[in-house]
């Protein structure tokens, strides 16, 4: 867990509080000023990336990385992707 992260272990939808578990397992890491919504899991060594939402029931998979808001798969820090600048 980083700086700013929140973990959240309830929801109001339509006017009721729903409570659960947010999951995280061995190594998992949170980017700063994340969100994790309740159901949610990262698996052992899975990195969410910064100011990242995973979703209510979403489970990142161990060893994987994810980004954005809501999150998806990443290639990672090392990926070419990364590392280029985009071209409009």
């Amino acid at each position: 867990m980083n700086r700013g992260c929140v973990v959240q272990t309830h929801l109001f939808h339509d006017r009721v509080m729903s409570i659960d578990a947010v999951t995280l397992k061995d190594g998992a890491t949170m980017g700063p000023h994340g969100v994790i919504l309740p159901q949610a899991s990262i698996g052992a060594g899975g990195t969410v990336g910064p100011a990242s939402l995973v979703m209510r029931g979403e489970s990142v998979p161990a060893a994987t990385y994810w980004m954005g808001n809501p999150v998806s798969p990443w290639s990672g820090p090392g990926s070419p992707s990364a590392t280029q600048p985009k071209v409009p």
